[in-house]
Protein backbone atom coordinates (compact mmCIF):
# COMPACT_ATOMS: atom_id res chain seq x y z
CA UNK A 1 0.00 0.00 0.00
CA UNK A 2 1.03 3.35 -0.65
CA UNK A 3 2.21 6.16 1.68
CA UNK A 4 -0.71 8.25 0.53
CA UNK A 5 -3.16 5.85 0.92
CA UNK A 6 -2.33 5.07 4.27
CA UNK A 7 -2.81 8.17 5.08
CA UNK A 8 -5.48 8.38 3.73
CA UNK A 9 -6.93 5.39 5.67
CA UNK A 10 -5.53 6.88 9.05
CA UNK A 11 -6.80 10.63 8.63
CA UNK A 12 -10.48 9.77 9.89
CA UNK A 13 -8.89 8.33 13.73
CA UNK A 14 -6.48 10.76 13.89
CA UNK A 15 -9.05 13.57 13.39
CA UNK A 16 -11.37 12.08 15.64
CA UNK A 17 -8.93 11.62 18.33
CA UNK A 18 -8.64 15.71 18.31
CA UNK A 19 -12.37 16.11 18.46
CA UNK A 20 -13.06 14.24 20.80
CA UNK A 21 -9.76 15.63 22.87
CA UNK A 22 -10.34 19.03 22.45
CA UNK A 23 -14.43 18.14 23.67
CA UNK A 24 -13.55 16.52 26.72
CA UNK A 25 -11.25 19.63 27.88
CA UNK A 26 -13.72 22.32 26.82
CA UNK A 27 -16.05 20.52 29.18
CA UNK A 28 -13.84 19.99 31.82
CA UNK A 29 -13.10 23.97 31.70
CA UNK A 30 -16.41 25.01 31.40
CA UNK A 31 -17.02 23.25 34.69
CA UNK A 32 -17.48 26.64 36.38
CA UNK A 33 -19.83 27.50 39.05
CA UNK A 34 -20.30 31.46 39.69
CA UNK A 35 -19.38 32.25 43.14
CA UNK A 36 -21.05 35.40 44.73
CA UNK A 37 -20.56 37.58 47.89
CA UNK A 38 -23.21 38.13 50.63
CA UNK A 39 -25.70 40.74 49.74
CA UNK A 40 -24.24 40.54 45.90
CA UNK A 41 -26.85 40.69 43.31
CA UNK A 42 -27.81 37.67 41.25
CA UNK A 43 -28.28 38.40 37.39
CA UNK A 44 -32.23 37.72 36.20
CA UNK A 45 -33.41 37.15 33.06
CA UNK A 46 -37.49 37.32 31.99
CA UNK A 47 -38.50 35.95 28.64
CA UNK A 48 -41.96 36.01 27.57
CA UNK A 49 -44.16 34.43 25.50
CA UNK A 50 -42.66 35.18 21.93
CA UNK A 51 -39.43 34.44 23.08
CA UNK A 52 -38.30 38.29 23.75
CA UNK A 53 -36.05 38.33 26.83
CA UNK A 54 -35.07 41.02 29.02
CA UNK A 55 -32.91 42.10 32.12
CA UNK A 56 -34.44 43.27 35.50
CA UNK A 57 -34.55 46.20 37.13
CA UNK A 58 -31.77 46.26 39.78
CA UNK A 59 -34.26 46.21 42.36
CA UNK A 60 -36.18 43.34 41.23
CA UNK A 61 -32.78 41.11 41.30
CA UNK A 62 -32.23 38.37 44.09
CA UNK A 63 -29.75 39.36 46.52
CA UNK A 64 -27.22 36.05 47.50
CA UNK A 65 -28.19 34.88 51.29
CA UNK A 66 -30.91 37.55 51.80
CA UNK A 67 -34.10 36.86 51.64
CA UNK A 68 -36.13 39.25 49.95
CA UNK A 69 -39.24 40.64 48.12
CA UNK A 70 -39.69 42.10 44.86
CA UNK A 71 -43.24 43.53 42.76
CA UNK A 72 -43.35 42.61 39.00
CA UNK A 73 -45.45 45.13 37.60
CA UNK A 74 -47.21 44.10 34.55
CA UNK A 75 -48.05 46.87 31.79
CA UNK A 76 -51.94 46.12 30.47
CA UNK A 77 -50.37 47.28 27.12
CA UNK A 78 -47.59 43.67 27.00
CA UNK A 79 -50.47 41.57 28.56
CA UNK A 80 -51.20 39.27 25.73
CA UNK A 81 -47.17 38.85 25.73
CA UNK A 82 -46.82 38.22 28.96
CA UNK A 83 -49.04 35.48 30.43
CA UNK A 84 -46.57 33.18 30.23
CA UNK A 85 -43.22 34.03 31.85
CA UNK A 86 -39.65 32.29 32.23
CA UNK A 87 -37.27 33.18 34.79
CA UNK A 88 -33.59 32.50 34.46
CA UNK A 89 -30.83 33.71 36.85
CA UNK A 90 -27.30 34.05 37.16
CA UNK A 91 -25.22 35.67 34.23
CA UNK A 92 -25.40 33.54 31.31
CA UNK A 93 -29.04 32.23 32.51
CA UNK A 94 -27.59 28.83 33.64
CA UNK A 95 -30.33 28.59 35.93
CA UNK A 96 -33.76 28.00 34.76
CA UNK A 97 -37.56 27.65 36.05
CA UNK A 98 -39.88 26.51 34.36
CA UNK A 99 -42.92 28.55 32.31
CA UNK A 100 -45.09 30.59 34.91
CA UNK A 101 -48.85 31.25 34.24
CA UNK A 102 -49.19 34.95 34.95
CA UNK A 103 -52.77 34.57 33.73
CA UNK A 104 -53.85 31.01 34.23
CA UNK A 105 -57.50 31.90 33.17
CA UNK A 106 -60.07 34.90 32.81
CA UNK A 107 -60.73 35.14 36.47
CA UNK A 108 -57.12 34.09 37.76
CA UNK A 109 -53.94 35.55 38.07
CA UNK A 110 -50.95 35.39 40.06
CA UNK A 111 -50.74 36.58 43.63
CA UNK A 112 -46.99 35.48 44.16
CA UNK A 113 -43.94 33.62 42.83
CA UNK A 114 -42.09 32.05 45.66
CA UNK A 115 -38.17 30.78 44.34
CA UNK A 116 -36.22 29.02 46.62
CA UNK A 117 -32.06 28.87 46.20
CA UNK A 118 -30.31 26.43 47.96
CA UNK A 119 -26.90 27.34 47.99
CA UNK A 120 -23.25 27.16 50.29
CA UNK A 121 -21.25 29.61 51.54
CA UNK A 122 -18.24 27.80 53.44
CA UNK A 123 -16.41 29.39 55.80
CA UNK A 124 -18.64 32.81 55.18
CA UNK A 125 -16.36 33.36 51.79
CA UNK A 126 -17.73 33.73 48.36
CA UNK A 127 -20.62 31.55 47.92
CA UNK A 128 -22.62 29.44 44.86
CA UNK A 129 -26.14 28.72 43.67
CA UNK A 130 -26.47 24.92 43.74
CA UNK A 131 -30.10 24.75 43.05
CA UNK A 132 -33.24 27.05 41.98
CA UNK A 133 -36.95 26.25 42.63
CA UNK A 134 -40.30 27.85 42.68
CA UNK A 135 -43.80 27.62 43.85
CA UNK A 136 -46.73 30.11 42.45
CA UNK A 137 -49.66 31.20 44.52
CA UNK A 138 -52.82 32.21 42.70
CA UNK A 139 -55.75 34.75 43.54
CA UNK A 140 -59.59 36.17 42.24
CA UNK A 141 -58.42 39.22 39.46
CA UNK A 142 -59.50 42.29 40.59
CA UNK A 143 -59.57 45.65 39.32
CA UNK A 144 -56.54 47.14 40.36
CA UNK A 145 -53.47 46.85 38.91
CA UNK A 146 -51.81 43.18 37.45
CA UNK A 147 -48.83 43.21 39.35
CA UNK A 148 -47.03 40.15 41.28
CA UNK A 149 -45.07 39.82 44.43
CA UNK A 150 -41.35 37.66 43.87
CA UNK A 151 -40.81 36.26 47.10
CA UNK A 152 -36.67 34.95 47.21
CA UNK A 153 -35.44 32.58 49.72
CA UNK A 154 -32.63 31.79 50.94
CA UNK A 155 -31.50 27.84 52.16
CA UNK A 156 -28.37 27.47 53.18
CA UNK A 157 -26.46 23.77 52.63
CA UNK A 158 -23.72 22.96 54.70
CA UNK A 159 -20.82 20.53 53.65
CA UNK A 160 -21.01 21.52 49.87
CA UNK A 161 -17.68 21.25 48.98
CA UNK A 162 -17.34 22.28 45.38
CA UNK A 163 -13.87 23.24 44.52
CA UNK A 164 -12.89 19.56 45.74
CA UNK A 165 -16.06 18.51 42.88
CA UNK A 166 -14.40 20.61 40.39
CA UNK A 167 -10.86 18.81 41.24
CA UNK A 168 -12.51 15.42 40.91
CA UNK A 169 -14.42 16.26 37.72
CA UNK A 170 -11.23 17.62 35.93
CA UNK A 171 -9.05 14.27 37.20
CA UNK A 172 -12.06 12.07 35.32
CA UNK A 173 -12.14 14.18 32.41
CA UNK A 174 -8.41 14.13 32.23
CA UNK A 175 -8.41 10.27 32.93
CA UNK A 176 -10.68 9.44 29.89
CA UNK A 177 -9.30 11.34 27.91
CA UNK A 178 -5.72 9.69 27.82
CA UNK A 179 -7.66 6.26 28.13
CA UNK A 180 -9.31 7.52 24.40
CA UNK A 181 -5.91 8.88 23.56
CA UNK A 182 -4.18 5.63 24.58
CA UNK A 183 -6.59 3.63 22.65
CA UNK A 184 -6.99 5.13 19.14
CA UNK A 185 -2.94 5.34 19.13
CA UNK A 186 -3.10 1.84 19.87
CA UNK A 187 -5.29 0.89 17.35
CA UNK A 188 -3.46 3.35 14.90
CA UNK A 189 -0.18 0.98 14.92
CA UNK A 190 -2.39 -1.90 14.59
CA UNK A 191 -3.24 -0.81 11.24
CA UNK A 192 -0.40 0.16 10.27
CA UNK A 193 1.34 -3.32 11.18
CA UNK A 194 -0.83 -4.67 9.08
CA UNK A 195 -0.24 -2.78 6.03
CA UNK A 196 1.56 -4.68 3.28
CA UNK A 197 4.85 -3.64 2.73
CA UNK A 198 4.97 -1.46 -0.29
CA UNK A 199 6.22 -2.50 -3.60
CA UNK A 200 8.71 -0.74 -5.94
CA UNK A 201 6.69 0.91 -9.06
CA UNK A 202 6.28 -1.35 -12.07
CA UNK A 203 6.03 -5.12 -10.94
CA UNK A 204 7.39 -7.85 -8.78
CA UNK A 205 10.39 -6.93 -5.88
CA UNK A 206 11.65 -10.72 -7.06
CA UNK A 207 15.09 -9.96 -9.08
CA UNK A 208 14.29 -11.71 -12.22
CA UNK A 209 18.37 -12.14 -12.95
CA UNK A 210 18.38 -16.07 -13.45
CA UNK A 211 21.05 -18.11 -10.96
CA UNK A 212 23.60 -19.85 -12.62
CA UNK A 213 25.68 -22.90 -10.80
Amino acid sequence: MQPGLIMSHLRPRIEMRVVVWAILWVGMFSWTCESYRTGEAVGLLIRNSRGTVQESLRNQLPLFGLSSATVMEIDESNVDLLRRLSLSFEADGRRSLPWVDVLPGRNKQLETLTVTFVYSSPGGSNGEIHDVSAQTKYKEKGDDDLEFVINYVWIEQADIDINGGVVIMSLATLLVSCLILFQTCTEDSEDEDTVAPTQPYGGSSTSAVPKWD
